[in-house]
């Protein structure tokens, strides 16, 4: 996306793990173009029929292909060009860091959760941390090994968004505090597909320690209570919950309105979703009118008379195709 050279993201996607579907979340948006790296062992007709299909070999449904702007054949000359202008080199690894992303999280997980969880993270060390050592000098690393508290995903579809919290969440703990992360992470999707290609995308990310998934149909709301009801019986707090583009106004009800003590102990939830303007019209194909949020319907049962605080409420626009969100 960038023609400078130093601000060029590239990530080694084996062809193989893209072909079976381990590393294909890993992509990025098909809307965003990029360029692509062939071995010489690989066929170039195998990687422009994966790369140009317009229609899906799993679901048989037409979809766009990615914008592969250009595609180079592995060389000597390509490998020698390369080191020339300093896009590869011969460094160590350091397993601590995280690796690169060719994809980008939905902007309310980046920009408002993850610095809420650090931030909560950060506290409870502190408070933890002073206990304990007036307690035992000599052992100040308290929380090692112990899991306080989950942020769940709801419809987490491919698992994006949750890995990128798990892996910015354990890298700040690690190195920040120097403690094992204390909050693990749930990816919840009733599609059969979803923990196929997340579980072993998280594996490939390494987070699969910290991160798993469940196949649970959230329009049954007693299987989501049986959830909470685990929570408490497994002494963990429900640190977050959220919904990135996915809705179910059955559930969000549920949440603001319930009593159960996991969610009324502290929880926080966070939605992203498109929704209508002011004047109350939808002139968009997808999502269809009936699925889109009214304007100012998420303060309206998000409430203070239902126990809630409203700490963010923003309007923005999608940058697919301008949707209200």
């Amino acid at each position: 996306e960038n023609e400078s050279v130093n601000n060029l993201c590239v990530v080694n996607l084996p062809f193989d793990s893209l072909l079976q579907g381990e590393r294909s979340c890993e992509l990025p948006p098909r809307a965003v173009p990029f360029a692509i790296l062939v071995p010489k062992l690989i066929s170039m007709e195998l990687v422009c029929k994966f790369f140009f299909a317009r229609t899906s070999k799993s679901t048989g449904q037409s979809r766009v292909p990615w914008n592969v702007k250009q595609i180079v054949r592995e060389s000597e000359q390509v490998w020698n060009d390369l080191k020339r202008i300093c896009l590869i080199a011969n460094l160590s690894v350091n397993a601590s860091n995280i690796a690169p992303r060719l994809w980008r999280p939905d902007p309310l997980v980046a920009n408002h959760i993850l610095p809420l969880l650090k931030s909560t993270i950060s506290e409870w060390f502190a408070k933890k941390s002073s206990a304990n050592v007036t307690a035992n000098p000599d052992n100040n690393d308290i929380t090692h090994g112990s899991i306080m508290g989950e942020v769940w995903d709801l419809g987490s579809g491919a698992g994006r968004d949750i890995c990128f919290l798990s892996e910015e969440l354990k890298y700040f703990c690690q190195n920040s505090l120097s403690i094992e992360c204390p909050i693990h992470f749930v990816g919840i999707d009733n599609h059969k597909g979803s923990a196929r290609r997340s579980v072993p995308f998280w594996r490939n990310r390494g987070v699969s320690d910290i991160v798993r998934s469940t196949n649970t149909n959230l329009k049954k709301l007693n299987k989501f209570e049986s959830m909470l009801d685990e929570l408490v019986d497994n002494r963990r707090e429900l640190v977050f919950c959220y919904a990135v583009r996915y809705f179910n106004r059955q559930l969000m009800d549920y949440i603001a309105k319930s009593d159960h003590e996991a969610i009324r102990r502290g929880t926080n939830f966070g939605i992203s979703h498109f929704c209508m303007k002011e004047d109350g019209l939808w002139n968009f194909d997808h999502p269809r009118v009936n699925s889109v949020l009214k304007y100012n319907e998420l303060p309206a049962i998000f409430c203070k008379e239902n126990g809630w605080k409203v700490g963010i409420h923003l309007m923005c626009e999608d940058s697919d195709a301008g949707r209200t969100m």
